[in-house]
């Protein structure tokens, strides 16, 4: 490839190799980084990326995490953003065929998502029917289960209420699984990150770190005991997600606004 300098080239992942680092800096085009991470378990924000748009004259982030400390912190260190939110495709789902109450599903580790443990402690002490897929692994050779990708989604389609957290205190993110659970028209129980949509989280069910195991089975079997209500939240919360979430349309925005020079934010 050779791009000319009306060209876009956006980078989605750290280069390691210093001939790419090399060929990248040669380009004369327009550079743009896709960022997935705010920070390492450092919790630097964005520190490899700052270092990367330093090394290379990268001045805009497509940035995953868009909440205000983290515009913030970007504008004041000369980098303008553009919003690309975890997006997802719309599908039909059947709520007459779903058969699992709670879905606890993902990493139990307490430093990287502590709500979502202490849910999980909660649901292991109660009475309540739940249903647990662990972590497989990144590696597509070494997973432990099926359930990935359409099998995943599946899965969630016969789920009423699945358990989410925005990983931690430090961290504030509105992570894949807050818009899994809506395209597959499950009621998420579990933290919000600050930029979430009101709507979405005045429907889910709302639990910290601070809420006692009673009152996570409580809200749970409140939730569960009338189905035309739950019915309605799990709607009010996906509309949410149909409308602000949609891969499509997503991702002609971003592309749109790349062309045209737009951008959400200006460094300060």
């Amino acid at each position: 490839m050779n791009p000319q300098p009306e060209d876009t080239i956006i980078i989605y992942i750290s280069l390691k190799n210093e001939d790419c680092h090399k060929k990248l800096q040669s380009l004369n085009c327009k550079k743009i980084l896709h960022s997935m991470d705010e920070s390492k378990s450092d919790e630097i924000l964005f520190r490899t990326q700052l270092e990367f748009c330093k090394r290379h004259s990268v001045n805009t982030i497509i940035n995953t995490f868009p909440s205000i400390r983290n515009i913030e912190f970007l504008s004041s260190n000369g980098i303008n953003t553009i919003t690309m939110l975890f997006c997802g495709s719309p599908r039909i789902v059947d709520s007459s065929k779903k058969d699992i109450d709670v879905l606890v599903s993902g990493q139990i580790n307490e430093n990287y998502y502590p709500v979502r443990c202490k849910i999980f402690s909660a649901l292991r002490k109660s009475d309540i029917k739940f249903a647990y897929l662990p972590h497989s692994g990144i590696e597509a050779s070494k997973v432990i289960h099926q359930y990935h990708g359409k099998n995943f989604h599946n899965l969630l389609d016969r789920c009423w209420i699945g358990v989410t957290c925005r990983a931690g205190s430090f961290r504030d993110r509105l992570v894949p699984k807050y818009v899994e659970f809506g395209f597959s028209k499950v009621l998420p129980i579990g933290d919000c990150s600050t930029y979430i949509d009101p709507l979405m989280k005045s429907s889910m069910i709302y639990v910290d770190e601070n809420t006692s195991y009673e009152n996570i089975i409580i809200s749970l079997k409140e939730a569960l005991s009338n189905k035309n209500l739950l019915v309605k939240r799990i709607d009010d919360y996906s509309s949410v997600i149909h409308r602000d979430h949609n891969m499509d349309l997503n991702v002609k925005r971003v592309l749109s606004m790349i062309k045209n020079n737009k951008l959400d934010t200006f460094a300060a």
